[in-house]
């Protein structure tokens, strides 16, 4: 054989050799580049270890039990208009209450029809459902400590799983156990057994919504919650300040989301990095639990629902939060989806003129439709 035959015969073989190393990697990594590309997420371990394989993909809106019930025609007739006007929400959040004499927790049972009825008539137009439980009112939650701590869990727990054992005949396909007992976190140990509890009747997604943090010493608090790696997700309520003026821009609260900026946060880094931290650090993605008022300044106290001095009603600033919120988020790979609070009532034909959160007949409406047509 010659020179120039051999060589070219050993140029072929290092052509298939590498088409063989490439087709091997491809076939290894195809798997990951999948996932990525559903974004669905499942953890594994902590420490950034996330394996993006889970069945929660979550475009999602409240479904606020006001004004009406949600067994009667109105809340029926404002579902199928979400149908049509927001086409491609798949979850419907609803929440199941927490009764509570003193340190003992029982489940407000007399909300149980009613909720019953709200799986079924969601179920029945395509809806996923997302029930989160409360434990306590939102504006007491945050605060709430029991003076018998062993007596609350176990109450608490014992009424967790009577939900959780609802919701899986209802159909309910997440669960969040809780919501912003932040003074309750601490403890390790007792929120594992609950939801190793929990998973024992539920076979649903897990999920815990925490509030959010003011300082780097409490994110390092956030960080060092172990049982939120027992979770399948961590909602987390993303109301921090975004601007130091009313009406800001898209291009503006875009910016802030990735500049430390806000008044109450201590530290070096910014939010948007933070909840990535949050995210790597217990290897499960977070979901964005957020909203806003259709009042000018509310993107400088986005907390408030109500309370307002003087308010002047602004869809402009809550059309330009919700544009910039789902922009900057919704590729984020440890994002698994968002839970827009309070997003739509149960009634047709509301005042869009209102100061509430809810999007109905606002310009946020179409904002969320577009983006949630994006897949």
């Amino acid at each position: 054989m010659s020179y120039r035959s051999s060589k070219r015969s050993r140029a072929n073989l290092n052509k298939r050799s590498s088409i063989l190393l490439i087709g091997l990697l491809i076939l290894i990594l195809s798997p990951y580049t999948f996932a990525f590309g559903l974004r669905s997420f499942k953890s594994i371990s902590s420490h950034g270890q996330i394996n993006y394989h889970s069945h929660l993909k979550v475009k999602g809106v409240e479904w606020y039990r006001s004004p009406n019930v949600y067994s009667s025609t109105a809340a029926a007739l404002s579902l199928q208009e979400l149908k049509i006007r927001i086409p491609d929400c798949n979850y419907i959040e609803i929440s199941l209450w927490t009764e509570m004499s003193g340190d003992i927790c029982s489940p407000k049972t007399s909300l149980e029809s009613d909720s019953r009825v709200a799986v079924e008539r969601a179920k029945a137009l395509g809806y996923k459902v997302y029930a989160r439980i409360r434990a306590q009112s939102v504006s007491a939650a945050t605060l709430f400590h029991p003076d018998n701590l062993q007596l609350w869990f176990q109450t608490y727990t014992e009424t967790v799983v009577y939900w959780a054992t609802l919701a899986e005949e209802w159909g309910v396909d997440a669960l969040a156990v809780s919501c912003e007992v932040t003074k309750l976190e601490p403890y390790n140990a007792e929120w594992e057994n609950l939801v190793g509890q929990v998973r024992s009747v539920f076979s649903g997604e897990i999920g815990y919504n925490t509030n959010l943090w003011n300082t780097d010493e409490e994110l390092q608090e956030k960080l060092s919650r172990t049982w939120f790696q027992s979770l399948d997700h961590i909602g987390v309520s993303c109301y921090w300040r975004m601007s130091q003026h009313p009406e800001p821009t898209v291009e503006e609260l875009v910016n802030n989301w990735h500049n430390s900026f806000i008044w109450y946060i201590q530290g070096d880094d910014i939010v948007h990095d933070q909840l990535e931290v949050l995210s790597m650090e217990h290897g499960v993605p977070i979901i964005i639990v957020t909203g806003l008022a259709s009042v000018s300044g509310a993107s400088m106290t986005p907390w408030k629902y109500n309370d307002w001095d003087n308010p002047v009603v602004s869809w402009t600033e809550q059309a330009n939060w919700y544009e910039a919120t789902l922009r900057v988020f919704v590729d984020e790979p440890w994002v698994a989806g968002f839970l827009f609070d309070s997003a739509w009532h149960t009634v047709t034909n509301k005042n869009p003129y209102n100061l509430e959160f809810n999007i109905q007949d606002k310009p946020a409406e179409q904002v969320v439709a577009d983006w949630y047509s994006r897949g």
